[in-house]
């Protein structure tokens, strides 16, 4: 059996304490500033190699081997720490405060944005009056004004910038996203605005590398598309199925498919690349199978297709683990085998993580891993449910199967990531997977037809028509009512737990015992717990939170019953979208109801909102967005609890003084560096207690 005999699986002893060690070496990064980790792990990892490689030449005694072992786990933890902290130590170079001239290479096809244009370029030399330096490769971001220029960049292009970087900043809201990880994983150093007198062009360069030309490619067969009629949802969900382009996927299209299970239909996965395989394995098939020398020329030919196919949409994880994964496959038919293993996973994985560690933390290369380690777990015991006579049968039933332990697999991480679950991914699939293998096969077709436009126009229209009907069927079942439970939360240690059970589970289902019936479960009755006491600690309490937002201030009212009320200064009617986006993973770890939005005058026997003042219980709270408490005078300062002063207002604090006896100065995120280091003297020489949300991030203040 594969878990009970685990120590038959190399891999697993080598790619554990991998992880461990990646695990480690990103966490002390993010955690330790200033502090060159690389070179400290790379200490450790040469010692304990010296120290693995004694113990090897030295032990005698069979009693002792775990030492050996126990080295090595250490030898390969020290190499997982090393190698992401190495990586991560790339993205600390230190850039000029002040505005520089620059020489930046575009290394991506720019993105235009609702504002501005997004380009991820290679700073390649920076320039003064009196002479050009070169420097060390810096990955950065620019955003660009939006105009008719910056709208023809392409990847390749060199530009002359003048830019002032600025290092990456989180707004330290609640389980808000860390941009800041995000990007410092993608290897970016630092981003910039750079408006449209700011920047030139200076070079469109014909030498492109390869990843350029596999980007240029790429935009001629979407550019191809357009021209065969794809518009809108039928554009991009054929980009996304053919080519991993997912720019184009509008939110409603996104949302549609995940609330179907359907989503992994829109990443670039195993099914995918399965697609493309059988297809390149019946163009082949004309080749002889006798003369091994012939199908060694075929599996060459195979593999190097396929891995083109990930260079072509950018070597996402989840590509690169599906061309691995039949590259393997394809060696192993090359030799009479016909399946892989766990330790081929596994094995998989280890080398992934050796060339970049960072993957280990892509939701791609997660639900990728876990997806097919659950198939082939699992895979066994589906020849107790597969039907021996009716091959339809078997096959209808293989492909529930399949879906199924695939789900299994990733249930976890969906709720961990995303907050729901879709209760008909099974029914998606037996409708949706016919379709997809259609539109894909179709899709390939239509290319290869190029030279005959009218037959290529014929069958683009039945591709188009396929992509309709899938994406009606997609839709229908988004709109089934309790098609996918939502909003719900979990915690990194729950999906641990939930992850150990379903390993007892399956080791109960392998051989159905007593103890590992028993041990099932202790599990369960252990995740029950772990859970009860989880949402009873992050039960929510009553409070006011000021949240670190840009250019949306609000003051959110929280009521231990899980109602609550934000407070727009603004009047914005979409404060609440606005704030869903980044908001919503701990309004659901505290099970919060959606909050009630407040632009008006409000009474309750909780709250009472009038004009600029709010009163939450015993707590009075002053907003002070514009000009209108200036020159005005009052015999009593009104004592308040809180004076949140947000952009809009353009006085002094003391001004304020004579018209509030405040507790509390909360200086909200969108004012000005300028001003808001100027209410911070004041305050600081008055001698009042003051926050400011752009350094702390969101306050909660308890009632």
């Amino acid at each position: 059996m594969i878990i009970t005999h685990i120590h038959r699986y190399p891999f697993a002893r080598m790619v554990l304490p991998l992880i461990a060690g990646i695990v480690l070496g990103d966490f002390l990064s993010f955690n330790l500033d200033n502090v060159c980790l690389s070179g400290f792990f790379f200490i450790l990892l040469v010692l304990s190699a010296l120290l693995l490689v004694w113990i090897y030449r030295s032990l005698v005694s069979y009693a002792y081997r775990w030492i050996f072992g126990v080295s090595t786990c250490l030898s390969f933890f020290f190499l997982g720490a090393f190698l992401i902290t190495y990586q991560l130590d790339k993205t600390s170079s230190s850039l000029p405060q002040e505005s520089t001239v620059y020489r930046a290479l575009l290394t991506e096809t720019p993105q235009q944005k609702e504002r501005s244009v997004l380009c991820r370029a290679r700073l390649l030399q920076s320039i003064d009056s009196s002479c050009q330096a070169s420097m060390a490769p810096c990955e950065v971001l620019l955003y660009l004004q939006v105009d008719s220029l910056s709208r023809q960049l392409s990847s390749g292009d060199e530009l002359l910038i003048a830019a002032r970087f600025n290092r990456p900043h989180n707004r330290n809201n609640p389980d808000e996203y860390d941009y800041v990880r995000h990007l410092k994983r993608k290897g970016i150093s630092a981003t910039a605005y750079i408006d449209n007198a700011k920047w030139t062009l200076i070079n469109r360069s014909d030498k492109l590398n390869m990843r350029m030309q596999a980007e240029c490619l790429r935009d001629k067969i979407l550019h191809r598309y357009r021209l065969l009629g794809f518009s809108g949802d039928n554009l991009s969900v054929l980009s996304a199925l053919t080519l991993g382009y997912k720019e184009e996927l509008s939110e409603e299209i996104r949302e549609a498919y995940s609330v179907a299970g359907a989503s992994h239909i829109l990443a670039i996965s195993g099914m995918h690349i399965g697609i493309i395989c059988t297809m390149l394995l019946l163009l082949t098939c004309w080749v002889p199978q006798r003369k091994l020398g012939l199908r060694i020329a075929r599996t060459s030919l195979l593999i190097a297709l396929l891995w083109a196919f990930a260079f072509f949409v950018g070597f996402t994880s989840s590509a690169v683990r599906s061309v691995s994964m039949f590259s393997l496959l394809l060696i192993g038919a090359l030799f009479g085998k016909k399946q892989i293993s766990l330790n081929t996973l596994l094995g998989v994985a280890f080398l992934m993580l050796l060339v970049r560690p960072v993957w280990l933390f892509d939701v791609g290369f997660q639900l990728s891993f876990m997806a097919v380690g659950a198939i082939l777990l699992l895979q066994p015991l589906s020849k107790r449910v597969l039907p021996k006579s009716n091959r339809i049968a078997r096959f209808v039933v293989g492909l529930v199967w399949v879906s199924f332990a695939a789900q299994v697999g990733v249930m976890p991480l969906i709720l961990f990531y995303f907050s729901r679950l879709s209760l008909l991914f099974l029914f998606t699939n037996l409708l949706i997977v016919p379709l997809i293998v259609l539109i894909a096969y179709g899709a390939m077709i239509m290319l290869l037809l190029s030279a005959f436009m009218p037959i290529q126009y014929f069958v683009a229209v039945m591709v188009r028509w396929l992509i309709e009907w899938t994406n009606t069927v997609v839709y229908w079942i988004e709109g089934v009512p309790l098609s996918s439970i939502d909003d719900v939360s979990i915690h990194t240690v729950e999906v641990f737990a939930i992850y150990c059970f379903f390993v007892v589970a399956i080791c109960f289902l392998y051989k159905r015992t007593g103890k590992r019936l028993i041990a099932t479960l202790v599990c369960l009755l252990g995740f029950c717990i772990l859970r009860f006491s989880l949402v009873f600690s992050n039960r929510p309490e009553t409070s006011v939170v000021f949240y670190n937002l840009q250019n949306a201030p609000v003051v959110h009212c929280i009521s231990a019953d899980r109602s609550s009320w934000l407070i727009s200064p603004d009047k914005d009617d979409e404060i609440v979208a606005k704030l869903s986006k980044s908001m919503k993973p701990y309004w659901n770890r505290i099970s919060l109801k959606t909050p009630a939005l407040i632009t008006d005058g409000f009474s309750s026997d909780k709250l009472v909102v009038v004009d600029d003042f709010i009163q939450y219980h015993n707590k009075r709270i002053c907003v002070v967005n514009n000009n209108r408490w200036r020159k005005m005078i009052v015999e009593t300062p009104l004592p308040i609890d809180y004076l949140y002063i947000c952009k809009g207002y353009n006085g002094c604090v003391e001004e304020l003084l004579h018209l509030f006896s405040p507790q509390q100065i909360v200086i909200d995120g969108a004012v000005s560096t300028y001003r808001q280091n100027t209410y911070e003297d004041e305050c600081s020489r008055l001698n009042i207690p003051f926050l400011a949300l752009s350094m702390k991030g969101s306050v909660r203040f308890l009632i």
